[in-house]
């Protein structure tokens, strides 16, 4: 093959890729504002009364009227995000979503992914049995939904109804594997039916093939074989190989938190363990591991948990002052004072505003004592020199 032809090759690969990856992450809400315009609170008010506008002009009972309500709810939700930090919303907003989901509903009691949106907003406004009641109804309409059984074992650890929560999450478990399994084997399948498909050779041609992929599903249609394999999960554009590892590794943390709360330290510590060994970001799910360490006293493994947690000071690991401030005094005392410097005086700043777990009482305790302790050992910083005063100063 040609330089010219390779190039644009590559380029066809690569557009390939983003056009997958935007058609994942696109819901109705991206129709406004428009692609390539930043969200900010005046552009999404204007968009949530364009939408208002277009559900008064749209029939009574009409499937596009519930599209519409669905839609201005996720703008609401967006809007409220964006006004408040953390994970809450701003009450107002919280009420508007919730009102244009159940107006939705009354409409089309079956729209799954209008039930989901909403009971996924009630676990976020910590609603346990609201956000019940829609996971039942989602887990009888789709059995073997991994979506649907994760929204309801969440649900039910919310309710400290932890038994339950454990036998939800162990099956949606055996539904990744199979789902992860058979995708595996659909991969293959997939690669020898397009193993001698020509390759575009010209940037024309190349661009033509990524206006016939738009309209195209993300991936194959799952061959016959695959599926009468038995699998309780098969092939589908939301159950690729990669996406199920990541969703067992969450599900297994998931379950850890349920046996934590038992008092079953044993099978937490196993589960979390697994949850970490297949992560993609292992960084994070080490936190949990960390801190069953230093309440299980096992020493050795809680220190080599918690640091993996900040080898690249995971910023937002760090917005629980309380777990933040008891981690960087377990270091402390470890001797590993880098490690607590990290926790204390992190030197990774997402915007210009000051983290409210940095005045929590126990963070400036520990940066005391941090003080203290790098001053005994002949130091005077413990940041990254950027140019800029010593923070400990």
């Amino acid at each position: 093959m040609g330089i010219a032809n390779s190039m644009w090759l590559r380029v066809f690969t690569v557009a390939m890729l983003a056009l997958a990856a935007d058609a994942r992450a696109k819901t109705d809400a991206d129709a406004c504002p428009a692609a390539g315009v930043s969200w900010t609170i005046e552009n999404l008010a204007q968009c949530i009364s364009d939408a208002t506008k277009q559900i008064e002009q749209a029939a009574e009972r009409s499937a596009e009227r519930a599209k519409l309500l669905a839609r201005r709810a996720r703008l609401y939700e967006q809007l409220g995000s964006m006004k408040v930090t953390g994970s809450s919303l701003l009450q107002v907003e919280l009420n508007a979503v919730l009102a244009d989901y159940a107006a939705a509903l009354e409409i089309a009691p079956q729209e799954a992914t209008i039930r989901y949106d909403r009971a996924r907003l009630l676990l976020r406004a910590e609603r346990g049995a609201e956000a019940l009641k829609d996971g039942d109804i989602l887990s009888a309409q789709t059995p073997d939904s991994i979506n649907y059984q994760t929204l309801k074992g969440d649900a039910l650890a919310m309710l400290k109804r932890y038994d339950e929560a454990i036998n939800v999450f162990t099956r949606a478990i055996t539904l990744a594997q199979s789902c992860a399994e058979a995708s595996a084997i659909q991969s293959e399948a997939n690669g020898f039916r397009h193993a001698f498909d020509p390759p575009p050779q010209t940037k024309e041609e190349a661009l033509q093939e990524i206006e016939k992929m738009k309209a195209r599903p993300l991936y194959d249609v799952p061959e016959a074989a695959v599926v009468g394999m038995g699998f309780p999960c098969a092939p589908s554009p939301n159950n690729a190989f990669a996406d199920m590892v990541t969703m067992k590794s969450l599900l297994y943390e998931r379950r850890a938190g349920s046996h934590r709360a038992l008092g079953n330290k044993g099978a937490a510590l196993r589960d979390y363990d697994y949850a970490v060994l297949i992560s993609p970001l292992r960084e994070f799910g080490s936190l949990a591991l960390c801190e069953l360490g230093i309440d299980m006293q096992d020493d050795f493994s809680a220190t080599e948990n918690c640091r993996r947690v900040f080898d690249f000071n995971t910023y937002p690991v760090l917005a629980d002052g309380e777990l933040a401030a008891k981690i960087g005094a377990y270091l402390l005392e470890d001797g590993d004072l880098k490690g607590a410097c990290r926790i204390a005086f992190p030197f990774f700043r997402p915007d210009a505003t000051t983290p409210a777990r940095e005045v929590h009482p126990k963070i400036k305790a520990l940066q005391e004592r941090l003080r203290g302790a790098l001053k005994g050992a002949g130091l005077t910083r413990c940041d990254i020199d950027l140019g800029r005063p010593p923070v400990t100063k």
